[in-house]
């Protein structure tokens, strides 16, 4: 299943077919895989595919979009208590000078914390049905400039998001830069084509970079929010500090690789040549469509 628009096919045939083939694969990994938390995982990143496709579509598509906002929100607390505990533990074993009775005490916290089963089960069965109802796509008298049109949209934003980012940084800016970071990852993997190849593979490795000190910045927060005595302020003192340490490290080498891919003013990287060889040819394929 590749997330990208075919040479010469029909656009409003190549968005249905990626919407269809991200829907029927995010509902396939709810209601079939036995690898729950794999599966919500899996799903989650469908539904913001599919955020991403419907944010090239403009205005017509927002209440489409809101659907699909709410289903991912339900899967958002499954995967956050479990992606706390991987973040803990890549911690704790890059700094293995950490104090070994507060990781072992942290570790344990998390681990009760972790979504049972059942919880797991009922959210995926409900995003399941809701995915299943998702109403019809809008891609009547589409055309190719609105998608580009868009696509350049959101360059500029994620180019206003890196200036905020780099005036001020702070945890807040730098998770806005990265939502930005991603929908254009994702727009370029739909229309890019070969001229934008190395350009995804930048973005990706930013995007990775910003995912990561955005999970030690929800780590810090779960962490502080569950101190309650001075000693055990005490006792994660160390831990904060070497998450304020690292998050520090991720900022800045992110920022120093969006002032790099986030430096011209429009998208740059040219038309993709299916799309910009003949617009109007594919228009009067879209009409029949």
């Amino acid at each position: 299943m590749a997330y990208r628009f075919n040479k010469d096919e029909a656009i409003p045939r190549a968005v249905q077919r990626v919407f269809a083939e991200e829907l029927s694969f995010a509902v396939g990994q709810l209601t079939g895989s036995k690898k729950r938390a794999e599966a919500v995982h899996e799903a989650r990143k469908s539904i913001k595919k599919i955020r991403a496709l419907l944010s090239l579509l403009g205005p017509t598509a927002r209440t489409l979009d809101r659907y699909f906002r709410d289903a991912g929100r339900l899967l958002s607390d499954v995967r956050d208590r479990v992606v706390m505990l991987e973040v803990f533990n890549k911690l704790a074993e890059k700094h293995p000078g950490l104090a070994a009775a507060t990781v072992a005490e942290i570790r344990g916290n998390l681990r009760q914390r972790e979504p049972h089963q059942a919880a797991e089960k009922s959210a995926s069965a409900q995003v399941a049905e809701l995915l299943q109802k998702a109403p019809p796509l809008p891609v009547q008298n589409l055309q190719v400039e609105t998608l580009l049109g868009a696509a350049d949209a959101t360059y500029r934003a994620g180019r206003k998001a890196f200036k905020r980012a780099r005036k001020e940084e702070s945890s807040e800016n730098t998770h806005e830069f990265r939502k930005e970071v991603k929908k254009h990852w994702y727009h370029l993997r739909l229309l890019g084509g070969d001229a934008a190849v190395q350009r995804l593979e930048d973005l990706h490795q930013l995007e990775t970079l910003l995912g990561d000190e955005h999970n030690l910045s929800v780590l810090r927060h779960r962490l502080k929010s569950e101190v309650e005595t001075s000693r055990d302020r005490q006792q994660i003192r160390h831990i904060l500090e070497q998450i304020d340490q690292d998050s520090e490290t991720l900022r800045k080498r992110a920022l120093e690789a969006g002032e790099r891919l986030y430096s011209e003013k429009a998208l740059p990287i040219p038309k993709p040549p299916a799309l910009a060889r003949a617009p109007q040819h594919l228009r009067a394929r879209s009409a029949v469509a």
